[in-house]
């Protein structure tokens, strides 16, 4: 019987027999392992619940940065009232300062300690630097009318602002100490 292949070819099919068993991991019996089966990927829980959002809690006592203060005679009864709406006892203010204030109409406002009488003036005194200004930034300027007087040590007006805008401005052309 002829051979179906001689010579080099015999070396070529071997080779191929090599690579074809190899690729196939040696085709041995049939007392291999099977493969283990991967572990099941987790599914995402159909309901999850959220987090509960951490609990914070603080505790001391809250000071303003120096530079700022309050109106003594806000509508907040919860604040200590220092009563400054008689020119003869203004409030004493430091200089640089930024005030947080409160005046209203007798009934107007929201509920509080002034809204019954009215809070319709407050007065300031403070030691102010030629050139320096003093703005009044009025919140509701759209619903009402804040003005601006400036009284000299002998109680005199020396300037004003009574524009119906957001801001009422007074330029300082004379060191001293002066009522606002």
């Amino acid at each position: 019987m002829p051979s179906l292949v001689t010579g080099s070819g015999w070396r070529c099919l071997c080779l191929l027999l090599c690579l074809l068993l190899s690729a196939c991991g040696g085709g041995g019996g049939g007392a291999s392992t099977p493969a283990p089966n991967p572990a099941p990927e987790p599914q995402p829980d159909p309901d999850p619940q959220p987090e509960p959002p951490p609990t914070v809690s603080i505790a001391g006592t809250l000071v303003t940065a120096p530079g700022q203060t309050l109106d003594g005679d806000t509508n907040d009864p919860l604040n200590p009232l220092i009563d400054n709406d008689d020119p003869g006892s203004p409030q004493l203010l430091s200089n640089p300062i930024t005030l947080g204030g409160y005046v209203n109409e007798a009934g107007a406002g929201t509920e509080g300690r002034s809204r019954g009488s009215g809070d319709p003036e407050d007065y300031f005194q403070v030691d102010l630097l030629a050139g320096q200004r003093i703005n009044l930034i009025v919140a509701e300027f759209e619903e009402s009318d804040a003005d601006l007087y400036l009284y000299d040590e002998s109680g005199e007006l020396v300037d004003f602002s009574v524009a119906t805008g957001e801001l009422e401005e007074i330029g300082i052309s004379e060191s001293g100490r002066y009522t606002v």
